[in-house]
């Protein structure tokens, strides 16, 4: 790999931990799934999650309205978006096997 791509590689990964700030998956978790996978990844992975501000005032708003404890059990129901973010990666990270493979035969 070259010096450049190495350097953007970085630079694009601490960018998406700037954006991981202010969502739930925090500046260190972005950083990290930005730097082990891509950045392109990161980036998914830093936009579905949610808000602090917004988890916060759902939180709030549903423990006066008595239904924190339904909300609960529908959250831990309701993860289709990990299972579609982890089909993702695996159809990219498949892809960009099959591409070399493909080059080095």
């Amino acid at each position: 790999m070259s010096i450049f791509l190495v350097f953007s590689w970085i630079l694009f990964s601490v960018f998406i931990g700037i954006i991981g700030i202010t969502r739930k998956i925090g500046f260190f978790g972005a950083l990290i799934i930005s730097l082990l996978l891509t950045p392109l990844v990161g980036f998914i992975f830093t936009m579905t999650s949610k808000d602090k501000e917004t988890d916060m005032m759902e939180k709030q708003m549903l423990k006066n309205t008595g239904n924190y404890l339904r909300y609960n059990s529908y959250q831990q129901k309701g993860n289709y978006k990990v299972i579609i973010l982890v089909v993702v990666i695996f159809l990219i990270l498949t892809s960009i096997a099959v591409f070399f493979i493909n080059m080095y035969i």
